[in-house]
């Protein structure tokens, strides 16, 4: 980080390497403006991915599909169908995608894969 070093109380990055055969939780991340409602020292996040390898059925849950609302996330959560409110793509090795990024794929819609792989 350079001379940045000392602008950071900790180091601003947290760097996973996932291995995944079934799906995982779905996360939230705040953005920007909701940091506002976060604890003294927390700020929003940014998710990076660069995927290395896929499986057959491999999915990237990414995000809300448009018209989604805290209704129908509700509705969805009650009836065990929160990937049908949830933007997906299936991902190809060497994708890079973050959140401040345009995806190489947008994911606005369900791809195919996604919708057998249920939560």
């Amino acid at each position: 980080m350079g001379d940045l070093a000392g602008r950071f109380d900790r180091f601003p990055l947290l760097l996973k390497f996932l291995d995944v055969q079934t799906a995982l939780s779905v996360q939230v991340h705040p953005s920007q403006p909701q940091a506002a409602y976060l604890p003294a020292g927390e700020t929003a996040k940014t998710e990076a991915w660069f995927v290395l390898r896929t499986g057959e059925n491999s999915c990237v849950y990414a995000g809300l599909k448009p018209g989604a609302t805290a209704t129908t996330l509700r509705q969805a959560i009650a009836v065990v169908e929160l990937p049908d409110q949830l933007a997906s793509f299936a991902p190809e090795p060497g994708e890079f995608s973050s959140q401040r990024e345009p995806s190489m794929r947008s994911p606005t819609s369900s791809c195919s894969k996604c919708s057998k792989t249920a939560m």
